[in-house]
């Protein structure tokens, strides 16, 4: 590589619209995340590698598919030791209202 900004710039071109840095930001060295798109959306796996329980915060609305809770953005996330959880992201839908013909 020529400097590391072209590395930075192959790595975001090879990874397609996301790299996990930067929607998560910083996670503690036990956790990693992944991800996967399904036609409903985004899947995300957040697992901790410790013995100690950790806690992460969730950058986007979501669902947790394995207790059924949502989640807010900004919430926190628990990891329990050698815990999974398992995230569903929401998109936001625009406010869409019917259009009212002439005469309604």
């Amino acid at each position: 590589m020529p400097d590391q900004g072209v590395g930075a710039a192959l790595a975001r071109w090879l990874a397609g619209d996301r790299l996990v840095s930067d929607v998560w930001g910083w996670l503690p060295a036990s956790v990693t995340v992944s991800s996967a798109r399904t036609p409903q959306g985004r899947v995300w796996f957040c697992n901790n590698w410790d013995w100690h329980e950790v806690r992460v915060t969730v950058p986007f609305t979501s669902i947790d598919l394995l207790s059924g809770d949502a989640l807010a953005a900004g919430s926190p996330l628990v990891l329990g030791a050698w815990g999974t959880r398992v995230l569903v992201e929401l998109i936001p839908t625009p406010d869409v209202r019917p259009v009212k013909e002439k005469g309604q």
